[in-house]
């Protein structure tokens, strides 16, 4: 190789070498200036998001958790079915269900066992049509039988009311949001999932009072003069509560605000 050879490759190095040097000055300038603010915007909307959930949960007592849910109108809708339906089966007493608190305005939605619905709910033209009301309504007569109708009591509907619905639809919407961190989405899984636990207890509760009623309520007049407090006692004992999982989303909410997360933007 002679010196103009030699020339030529050192000059094609140094030129490669600066057309490198220019492309990565470029991509450090374009992250600066294109990149960062697209990062920037991101966590801005993220810290949106987040302090929503904060206005959700901080500051919010056990009763307040509860009452987002409306746990307690949940209770009470569903032991006034239960006692409908125990007035029903002994007593041949009927209610206008869309004068009853359970009713489809206040209360839109309902959770069903599988047998229940399999046995109860037909499906027409796209909508559930309920036909829950026992047939005893219409007879026998005999004790004995409205005693074993009433002995398979399960509660298989579980009336869910509009308070309840709207909650549920605030945590899904929480969930879809692809921007928030997937530590909260998941805290936010556990929180919902622990709401729905408490439902089904609702409903696991009734279905354990149902064969006391027999023998509380011998008559329709000992009915007119009952209180649902004895099962709402045993609601209370057995409620889970919700606090100390909002208290782990507020936390990382709050964790999530700090510097050393804001520096990384």
């Amino acid at each position: 190789m002679d010196w103009i050879e030699l020339v030529k490759l050192v000059f094609q190095i140094v030129f490669w070498g600066i057309i490198a040097t220019i492309a990565i000055l470029t991509y450090l300038w374009a992250r600066r200036t294109i990149f960062q603010p697209i990062r920037t915007e991101v966590f801005k909307a993220q810290l949106e998001e987040l302090t929503n959930i904060l206005r959700m949960f901080v500051g919010k007592e056990e009763l307040e958790l509860r009452d987002a849910f409306g746990f307690e109108k949940l209770f009470h809708v569903n032991a006034c079915r239960m006692y409908d339906s125990f007035a029903a089966t002994f007593f041949d007493v009927k209610q206008d269900i869309d004068e009853r608190p359970y009713n489809r305005t206040e209360c839109p939605s309902s959770l069903f066992t599988t047998d229940y619905a399999e046995k109860h709910v037909r499906v027409m033209d796209g909508h559930t049509r309920d036909v829950n009301t026992p047939k005893c309504e219409e007879g026998p007569p005999d004790p004995r039988v409205r005693a074993a109708m009433w002995n398979d009591y399960t509660h298989g509907e579980l009336h869910v009311p509009q308070t309840f619905s709207e909650m549920e639809k605030k945590l899904s919407d929480l969930l879809d949001n692809p921007l928030l961190p997937s530590e909260v989405t998941t805290l936010i899984k556990a929180y919902q999932e622990l709401a729905f636990s408490n439902l089904e207890m609702v409903r696991n509760i009734l279905k354990e009072a149902a064969p006391q009623m027999v023998g509380n309520y011998p008559t329709v007049e000992s009915l007119g003069e009952s209180s649902y407090e004895w099962i709402r006692g045993q609601y209370l004992h057995k409620f889970r509560d919700l606090k100390p999982k909002a208290d782990e989303i507020v936390s990382f909410v709050r964790s999530y605000y700090g510097t050393d997360n804001v520096m990384k933007v």
